[in-house]
């Protein structure tokens, strides 16, 4: 009777430990989806799904980087003027390991989509580069060098709470933002996105949707 309860003990003891991985495991952390996809995971396995519908006519889609999961040689970059200032005299590009390294890269807003913006998504994926103080990172998605009013997101990467690992950053841009930032005085001629020092680069995605 002792050797069964105990068996069951240990059962139960077994059963709990994996259920309790499995409610904590998140499949999408590091899962990229095509573009105009999104990551979800009702179960244990990941897999995408076509992101809402949208009444815009246009979607255009730069993905900059490999993906190819922090594999060396590194990407290279293509920062603005006003971004490679803001970065410094040794920036990070894509896949860059180490830490204290500023991430910079921009993306281009052609002409072509006349300011009647729906909104747009940014994509990035990254990681902590493994050392420092990456838990405090933070990134800014708009126009370098961020005044206020060139500002569309910001934030911190990895809330407080959370400890920093691999994951894709989505960051969802309103179109008021994106019209007021793009439509209003002087055109900006790229969409510029920064990731602090401490936090490896691999990708980043920009998707932007106009009529």
């Amino acid at each position: 009777m002792m050797r069964e309860r105990f068996s069951v003990l240990l059962f139960s003891l077994l059963f709990a430990t994996v259920a309790g991985a499995q409610l904590s495991r998140n499949p999408c952390i590091n899962f990229p989806c095509p573009a105009l996809q999104s990551c979800t995971s009702p179960a244990d396995a990941p897999y995408c799904v076509a992101d809402p519908p949208t009444t815009c006519q246009t979607v255009t889609v730069y993905t900059h980087g490999l993906m190819d999961s922090f594999a060396q040689p590194v990407d290279p970059t293509t920062p603005s003027a006003a971004l490679s200032t803001l970065l410094g005299a040794s920036p990070s590009k894509y896949d860059t390991a180490g830490c204290n390294k500023r991430f910079g890269d921009s993306f281009p807003i052609g002409s072509c989509l006349n300011c009647k913006f729906c909104g747009a998504k940014v994509e990035i994926h990254l990681k902590p580069c493994g050392s420092d103080q990456p838990e405090n990172d933070d990134y800014v998605i708009g126009v370098a060098p961020f005044s206020a009013a060139q500002v569309l997101a910001s934030g911190r990467i990895w809330p407080t709470g959370v400890t920093p690992r691999e994951e894709i950053l989505v960051v969802n841009i309103p179109a008021d933002k994106f019209n007021r930032l793009f439509c209003n005085g002087p055109k900006p001629p790229t969409l510029d996105v920064y990731v602090e020092d401490d936090t490896i680069v691999d990708w980043v995605r920009v998707t932007i949707y106009s009529n």
